[in-house]
């Protein structure tokens, strides 16, 4: 019973404070700041990895990695005939056991705390692997709840200036 009154109070907390980003302006706006610098730190320090590490460039270059919007790595590989029956855990443990040799590479060069991979297959032979850094999502989220909540604001707005006018 303990766990589920746990679990409980957890979605309840996430709740009001997702509520409270979206009606406070000012406390989501500092939380965006402040996940923005960090997101920065991580892309300086993933510029600087890939133009000064010879080893992790050469990697970018063996698997065709390019770079996408907002600093993100990706690469298109094809999946080989005999890994087409796996599904999306199968497929993501063999590739993340395929990227285990510039796992020493990522920690030599502390890019092990700065990017995560993220496997997503893209049609029936091919998937992606994107590099990211890892507070890429929580920074999307931030911004999307940006949007949500200046729309709310202009919403109220336009219903009071109905109700005024």
């Amino acid at each position: 019973m303990k766990k589920s009154s746990s679990k409980t109070l957890y979605y309840i907390l996430r709740f009001i404070d997702n509520a409270l980003e979206l009606l406070v302006l000012p406390l989501l706006l500092y939380r965006l700041v402040k996940e923005h610098k960090l997101y920065r730190v991580y892309t300086t320090i993933l510029e600087k990895v890939i133009n000064d590490n010879n080893e992790f460039y050469e990697f970018l270059e063996k698997y065709d990695f390019k770079v996408a919007w907002f600093d993100r790595l990706y690469s298109e590989q094809t999946i080989p005939d005999e890994m087409l029956v796996l599904n999306e855990d199968e497929l993501y443990d063999v590739v993340i056991k395929a990227l285990l040799p510039i796992r020493p590479i990522l920690a030599k060069s502390l890019l092990i705390d700065v990017i995560s991979p993220y496997i997503k297959r893209i049609a029936l032979n091919k998937y992606l692997i994107i590099l990211e850094p890892v507070n890429f999502i929580a920074l999307k989220n931030r911004y999307i709840k940006l949007v949500v909540s200046l729309s709310l604001y202009i919403l109220a707005a336009m219903v009071i200036m109905h109700y005024v006018a």
